[in-house]
């Protein structure tokens, strides 16, 4: 939203904003006259990670970090320091009002020893569809509902425009992150769009066995994980509205 040219009766919108799902407006997308357009702000680092609940250092191994897919954050409290800063920013800069879009997914990295947290956070689920760009390659991503999804719920079938195939290298990916569940299994959990004609048509896990996980409810709605993309960009995925 262009809030400059925002006024009573004029929602503008500012086309070139980083974090645009779309470039315009689809020329399908028919008459908007009497819809509701709900504007909410962006979450920010510290809103999400909020420093009094987390450890602070000057040394980034011995503070907890924040990582996401193109660059890592850690929690700077030294010498009048307060804040989170980029771990490549020789400067340090606050990053505390760094945005983190929605549908985009972190990982917790805590200093050694540290004790186990809860975080809370409340808002308004959305149940309409939910636009989550995808490149080509690795994307770190986050669930757009505090719900568990299986695959099928988040219209990731081939079906639904992803890529198979026998070999799981040639095909779509999912790797889930095992440490949460136990922290002695640092290890990622593979899965792999398989397409190897009827009756073969599916999500596996990367294994001898290559069961049908389509309906299994992978996607936990308070948790990151990985889609390899394997197949061009899809940068107009929708994850469906609830029924």
């Amino acid at each position: 939203m262009d809030v400059d040219l925002t006024e009573a009766g004029l929602l503008a919108i500012d086309w070139s904003a980083e974090h645009n799902t779309l470039i315009s407006i689809p020329e399908d997308s028919g008459d908007w006259l009497g819809h509701q357009v709900v504007v909410q702000p962006h979450w920010t680092l510290s809103q999400v990670y909020a420093k009094d609940t987390f450890i602070g250092s000057n040394v980034p191994e011995e503070a907890d970090q924040v990582l996401f897919f193109n660059g890592t954050y850690f929690l700077l409290q030294a010498e009048g320091y307060d804040q989170w800063v980029a771990q490549a920013d020789d400067e340090l800069k606050s990053a505390d009002h760094h945005i983190i879009p929605p549908g985009v997914g972190s990982f917790i990295q805590r200093p050694e020893g540290a004790e186990s947290i809860e975080l809370m956070l409340t808002g308004e689920a959305r149940a309409s569809a939910f636009a989550q760009p995808l490149v080509a390659g690795y994307n770190l991503l986050a669930s757009p509902r505090p719900i568990d999804l299986d695959f099928d719920s988040r219209a990731l079938l081939l079906s639904d425009g992803f890529l198979g195939s026998r070999d799981p290298d040639a095909a779509d990916q999912i790797q889930l992150w095992q440490g949460d569940n136990n922290p002695s299994q640092l290890v990622y959990e593979s899965y792999f769009l398989l397409d190897a004609g009827d009756g073969h048509q599916h999500w596996t896990e990367i294994g001898p066995d290559l069961p049908n996980v389509n309906a299994t409810k992978l996607f936990r709605g308070n948790r990151a994980f990985f889609l390899k993309r394997s197949g061009p960009s899809r940068l107009d995925y929708l994850i469906p509205a609830i029924d």
